[in-house]
């Protein structure tokens, strides 16, 4: 009874931590940045600065449209996921009166992280098969001239 009592304030000290670190580093990670510059960057801007470079590669009407078509694809499937994490399991689903369930908490986090990942080259993919190898190699140059 006193080791279980002992593992129980275990996992709940444990998995508070964890929540605070990864509470901690989602908000510095995930919704900001780190530039060349030292100074931090909302995602959003990212894509303000895609859309400026993809400018400087002066796309044609064609291209632009496949662009859009293949954002409105990846934004919906975008929103498809952020319900499917809303609806996913909490913390407190992987605690049982055995102790927590690390490894179905490891599955599940890889899972979400596979789909972001699968997401960002799905839109980085789109962005690549649409232009031609020369703006290809503009993009290239460009993106290394962002980052000095």
């Amino acid at each position: 009874m006193k080791v279980m009592k002992v593992l129980t304030i275990v996992a709940i000290t444990g998995m508070t931590g964890i929540t605070a670190l990864n509470a901690e580093s989602a908000t510095t990670a995930n919704s900001m940045q780190q530039t060349s510059k030292g100074m931090k960057q909302h995602p959003g801007n990212q894509q303000q600065n895609m859309m400026k470079i993809l400018k400087e590669l002066n796309l044609t009407a064609e291209q632009k449209t496949k662009l859009r078509e293949s954002n409105k694809k990846l934004k919906m499937q975008s929103k498809e996921m952020r319900k499917e994490m809303k609806a996913g399991r909490s913390m407190e689903q992987y605690i049982t009166a055995k102790g927590f369930a690390k490894d179905e908490f490891i599955r599940d986090a890889t899972e979400k992280s596979t789909k972001m990942i699968q997401m960002r080259a799905d839109r980085f993919d789109a962005i690549a098969t649409v232009l031609t190898p020369e703006q290809r190699e503009k993009l290239v140059k460009l993106l290394k001239n962002k980052k000095k």
